[in-house]
């Protein structure tokens, strides 16, 4: 079913309320319910990514390749999380992300037009998932464009011998190969589900 919210005019004494029912509505999907599945409406094999519910939440503060803030230091956190966005924009990274296990990147949290992923000074995939599981990205533009050095082999995202990942809402364009890369190699990739 459709739900539809109708909301007061945005004066300065219902400012407080309005971020705070904000903030409920885009982060309950983070607290589904404990049906195993990765948040409402979660299907596929990759529904099960799991291992991330009951972790810290991360705040991506800096739009920054790495440092305290950054997705990076999130994404590549070695405890279960949540990443979640107070910035907007794009971030230009100088190295691959190494998504580590256990992670939902919850991209629909970022303000604005939300955040866009691209090569900086990097020559490879921007986001790369292996030998990692229970990951849940949503809602990333990751567009790496052209590196600086000339390579054929930039894929937008790649997971490689990874099990129960959920890709949803992605915006993947600009590689220089394969946008999407699944593959495994000498491991198990399973369990994915891209929507």
């Amino acid at each position: 079913s459709t739900a539809m919210w109708i909301t007061p005019p945005m004066t300065m004494s219902n400012v407080p309320r309005a971020l705070a029912l904000g903030s409920l509505l885009v982060l309950a999907p983070l607290w589904a319910a404990a049906e195993g599945i990765a948040f409402p409406g979660a299907m596929g094999f990759g529904a099960e990514a799991v291992g991330w519910k009951g972790g810290a939440i991360t705040r991506v503060t800096t739009l920054k390749d790495d440092g305290p803030g950054s997705l990076r230091d999130c994404a590549e956190a070695d405890v279960p999380r949540v990443c979640v966005f107070d910035v907007s924009g794009t971030i230009s990274l100088n190295s691959d992300i190494r998504v580590r296990p256990n992670v939902y990147i919850a991209g629909q949290t970022a303000p604005g037009d939300g955040v866009q992923i691209r090569l900086g000074d990097g020559t490879s995939t921007p986001v790369v998932v292996k030998n990692s599981n229970d990951v849940v990205i949503r809602f990333l533009k990751i567009r790496p464009g052209a590196p600086e050095v000339e390579n054929a082999g930039v894929d937008a995202i790649t997971l490689e011998n990874a099990t129960r990942v959920y890709l949803d809402h992605l915006s993947l364009g600009f590689a220089t190969d394969e946008t999407l890369n699944i593959h495994a190699s000498q491991g198990l990739t399973a369990d994915i589900t891209v929507a």
